[in-house]
């Protein structure tokens, strides 16, 4: 039995996983007279983020054990499930689902455990924590 994880940080779209995608750019910024400031010359540097790495993919922090069921080990049932793991933006797990099941409910129930159990640090967006997503996968051999 091998438990394998990968950490994909994602948003959630109507149930779907995409990748991130950033904000539209707000307005133009007025100044007191209330019009529009102008660009910033070609050589200005942009605003340094306030932390050392400002974009991180979610990441798991302590990944529970993979409990195999004792009836698949009997059967000598192996596979893999993929499990959409929903975290806030503390890391709390918000919501869980199946994104690619084994093809037996015994490995994709006790995959939704480990996932469960498991601990998370969540997304970072300009040194922001932000809801996202986790990809959990855990294999059975």
């Amino acid at each position: 039995m091998r438990l394998h994880y990968l950490r994909r940080s994602t948003r959630g779209v109507g149930g779907l996983v995409v990748a991130g995608t950033p904000a539209p750019p707000a307005g133009p910024a007025t100044v007191a007279s209330g019009s529009p400031s102008a660009p910033p010359a070609a050589g200005t540097p942009s605003p340094t983020p306030s932390c050392a790495v400002p974009n991180v993919a979610a990441t798991a922090l302590n990944v529970a054990l993979l409990d195999e069921p004792q009836a698949a080990r009997d059967e000598g049932i192996t596979g893999a499930t993929s499990v959409e793991v929903r975290l806030s933006a503390t890391g709390a797990v918000v919501a869980l689902r199946i994104y690619r099941s084994s093809g037996n409910v015994l490995l994709d129930q006790a995959a939704l455990r480990a996932a469960r159990s498991s601990t998370y640090a969540p997304q970072l967006e300009n040194c922001r924590p932000v809801a996202g997503s986790y990809l959990f996968d855990a294999e059975f051999e």
